[in-house]
């Protein structure tokens, strides 16, 4: 299992899918995703503005690191993965915040990523 902890002052969510990025570059906020990526080996520029894993290029001489294996079939995202990034991105008032890290816990389980939220 990937253990990600993803800080909730860095941690972008909640703005719709259309805006969301693994790591938006100007801010240095990233979407639950874009934590596991990085601990699972990606840098910060293979995620830069990117808005889903599968866009990361990845190729059988790229291959997926073990850690995202569950998220990505090297050219498009799985369907674990599009429901981490529907949960991520949906938009939700500020006191269903608790549900929202309850609700991507479980899926992480399911995708063999186990976040925990802090700060």
């Amino acid at each position: 299992m990937l253990a990600v902890e993803v800080k909730r002052s860095k941690w972008f969510r909640g703005h719709g899918g259309d805006r969301s990025k693994l790591l938006i570059p100007e801010t240095g906020e990233m979407c639950c995703l874009g934590f596991a990526c990085l601990v699972a080996g990606l840098t910060k520029a293979d995620i830069s503005d990117r808005q889903t894993p599968s866009q990361c290029h990845f190729s059988p001489d790229n291959c997926v690191p073990v850690g995202l294996s569950t998220l990505v079939d090297y050219e498009s995202d799985t369907g674990i993965c599009s429901d981490l990034m529907r949960e991520n991105d949906v938009t939700l008032n500020p006191e269903d915040e608790a549900g929202r890290e309850a609700h991507l816990t479980f899926l992480g389980k399911l995708a063999g990523i186990d976040f925990t939220f802090v700060d």
